[in-house]
């Protein structure tokens, strides 16, 4: 019997946002470079804090094909930030207009909803009485560290 060529797996630890490019591909393929790049790196431009509240949804050029200025972006935004994000419009296009190195923007519209990861969001289950008992009499004697790691693992697997 003869032995197949395999080839070497090498297990490394990678960064997963080298690969969300990889994952993103399918999904972003019917839009513009400039929108894909825009959603990979939106915690990039706006920064941590605004992308909590907000998501680009759509980008708009009314220029003839191949151009690409002077164009609209949709923002969706939790209502709670809409009002801040409608004073940083401007600050938001400049940002925007650098990481493209020109002058894509020209427009920001603003709507109202949730952020997609928000709505996907599942809450934990809350465990039964009996099988967080039975969890801490397995994880009893270890040190405080691993016992709170395993704890939380026992009490979500089924």
């Amino acid at each position: 019997m003869k032995k197949q060529d395999r080839t070497k797996r090498t297990y490394v630890t990678k960064a997963i946002g080298t690969l969300m490019a990889k994952v993103m591909k399918p999904a972003l393929n019917n839009r513009s470079m400039n929108h894909s790049q825009l959603i990979l790196e939106w915690d990039q431009i706006v920064g941590p804090e605004l992308a909590r509240y907000s998501q680009p949804e759509r980008l708009f050029f009314q220029t003839p094909k191949g151009q690409q200025e002077e164009g609209t972006l949709t923002i969706r935004v939790t209502s709670g930030a809409a009002l801040e994000f409608q004073h940083l419009t401007g600050l938001l296009m400049e940002r925007i207009n650098q990481f493209f190195g020109y002058r894509a923007l020209t427009r920001i519209t603003l709507k109202h909803g949730l952020r997609v990861s928000a709505i996907v969001k599942k809450t934990a289950p809350l465990a039964d009485p009996a099988r967080q008992e039975k969890v801490d009499a397995l994880t009893q004697g270890l040190p405080d560290d691993m016992r709170s790691s395993l704890a939380t693992i026992g009490l979500r697997v089924k």
